[in-house]
């Protein structure tokens, strides 16, 4: 990348088509980012689907999460549950449905930041609206009462996150933080209880529009527009690099041999709607870090070293092998995707999980990866890519303090990676030619394994100096991004990071050789 990516990020602020229903950098962006010193790097797979399939071989996963469930391989897998993705959306009404869930989703995030307007704040806390969306989703989908694929339907549950997010909000506004806690409280729960109603509602709503045939059918347009690619239904148009359009091209075909170029632009158009919707109101300035991702060149570190062929938190946009898990099954599917990785159960093979920064997500994440290890005999391994919020906050995060400290026992190293010597492949990148950024904090790689993992692939002082080489050497050439770490960040409040705020002022972090940890021995699993 090239240049100060402050720049690049900032013109992406400033020009980022939102008019008019359409989503993509404008004429100007692109001849300006055309005429930088850039080295473009489109993320497209790096080996032919066959190839990449045929690498996932060694990977099974129990098709439920019964323990006494099938075991079969992600092909298979992938393939049933393309099945009932099929029946609940047939080709060819994908882009209709999605049309009304963007609209439902554009009004409950315009309902909310009216509403903590009307009860005293001066804006809504910065991202706090897509971490309730992830918290939610995750809720939903681990206790099984997941209505909608995008928007939460149970209106009986208080969100937590949201809640304490407000209650600190709070206390920095007046004349919010002259009132008694008490009613200081009940201000914030009343807030997240109608939020948590009214999108309720609309789900009701949109299960009585997919239980109406539809009646008329339109399908996307797709037009190449000199390094982009545009996808149009009416008057909303989304603008993608053509190398994503290629990606996205390569991988339909490969999941669904047969299928019409209509039926892959119908497709296309729905999933961009989708993450959209989840990215907000304000592309470049809200919602990309939750999207951000492993860079691809330190993937294939993890895939040489430990033997990864699977990503558990990614999207179509920045999926670098055959498959992986997504937030969203039912479009992503038709790309590749096995849908939410709390409902992938795998028993054996070397995967990368790097999820949303979203505290309440990555504590369920944890979870999930611990009962995952107990259960299975078979090798299974894990990196996980998680922010440094221990050392570099004066408040540690709880759920990342209680997953580096090990109790379940199954971490055998951990790495932590300089914030100035790593990058991350950006959210939006299927947008902009500099597809990195540098964050503000440092990252920690934890490998965590069972036994069989652990002596298949150990996680040795060779594999952590690969993995910390790997990352400096993306980095090398990219400068600090003031998009993400100015003070104010690119719409004012906390500076974004990928996936959340950074949160507190950082403390001088130990280096990474004073902090791995290697662990020799399991500790017991009730330590």
């Amino acid at each position: 990348m090239s240049t100060p990516h402050g720049s690049a990020t900032n013109l992406l602020a400033a020009s980022f088509k939102v008019q008019d229903g359409r989503y993509g950098l404008d004429s100007s962006t692109r001849r300006a980012a055309s005429g930088r010193t850039t080295v473009f790097r489109p993320h497209i797979l790096a080996a032919p689907v066959p190839d990449d399939l045929s690498r996932c071989a060694g990977i099974f996963a129990r098709v439920s999460r019964d323990p006494d469930s099938e075991i079969v391989t992600l092909v298979e897998l992938h393939r049933r549950r393309m099945q009932a993705h099929k029946a609940a959306c047939p080709d060819g009404e994908c882009v209709e449905r999605e049309e009304a869930r963007v609209a439902k989703m554009d009004q409950l995030r315009a309902w909310f930041n009216a509403e903590v307007l009307r009860v005293g704040f001066p804006r809504a806390p910065k991202e706090a609206f897509n971490r309730w969306l992830f918290e939610s989703l995750v809720v939903e989908t681990v206790s099984e009462t997941l209505r909608d694929p995008l928007i939460p339907g149970d209106a009986a549950r208080l969100s937590q996150g949201m809640l304490d997010e407000l209650l600190d909000d709070a206390m920095k506004t007046e004349p919010l933080k002259s009132l008694p806690d008490p009613q200081r409280r009940e201000l914030c729960e009343g807030v997240c209880v109608r939020l948590a109603e009214k999108a309720a509602r609309f789900v009701d709503e949109l299960a009585a529009v997919n239980r109406t045939a539809l009646t008329r059918v339109r399908h996307a347009q797709q037009r190449k527009l000199s390094s982009y690619v545009s996808f149009s239904l009416g008057s909303v148009e989304h603008e993608i690099l053509a190398g994503h359009a290629e990606k996205f091209a390569h991988l339909f075909t490969a999941y669904n041999p047969g299928t019409s170029k209509v039926t892959c632009a119908d497709r296309i158009f729905a999933m961009l709607q989708r993450y959209r919707s989840l990215a907000g109101f304000r592309p470049g300035q809200e919602g990309s870090g939750h999207h951000s991702a492993t860079p691809p060149q330190v993937l294939d570190t993890f895939r040489r070293v430990l033997g990864v062929q699977y990503e558990c938190f990614a999207s179509p946009f920045n999926s670098h092998f055959a498959h992986f898990c997504t937030a969203f099954g039912d479009t992503d599917g038709y790309f590749g995707s096995l849908g939410s990785f709390f409902n992938f159960f795998p028993v054996e093979g070397s995967f990368e999980v790097g999820p949303p920064f979203v505290e309440e997500l990555m504590h369920q994440m944890h979870a999930h990866l611990v009962s995952l290890l107990c259960k299975s005999s078979r090798p299974l391994s894990f990196v996980m890519i998680v922010p440094d919020w221990v050392h570099c906050r004066q408040q540690p995060s709880a759920s990342l303090s209680a997953i580096v400290s090990n109790v379940a026992g199954f971490t055998r190293r951990v790495i932590i990676v300089p914030r100035d010597q790593h990058t991350y492949l950006d959210g939006f990148q299927h947008c902009l030619r500099d597809s990195f950024f540098k964050p503000v904090h440092d990252t920690l790689a934890l490998i965590m394994q069972n036994d069989a993992g652990a002596a298949k692939w150990p996680a040795t002082p060779a594999v952590e100096r690969a993995v910390l080489d790997a990352w400096a050497d993306v980095a090398r050439d990219i400068a600090d991004n003031s998009f993400y770490s100015a003070p104010g960040g690119p719409s004012g409040g906390e500076p974004a990071a990928p996936g959340g705020p950074s949160g507190g002022e950082p403390a001088a972090p130990p280096s990474a050789a004073d902090t791995a940890v290697n662990v020799g021995e399991k500790r017991p699993r009730n330590a």
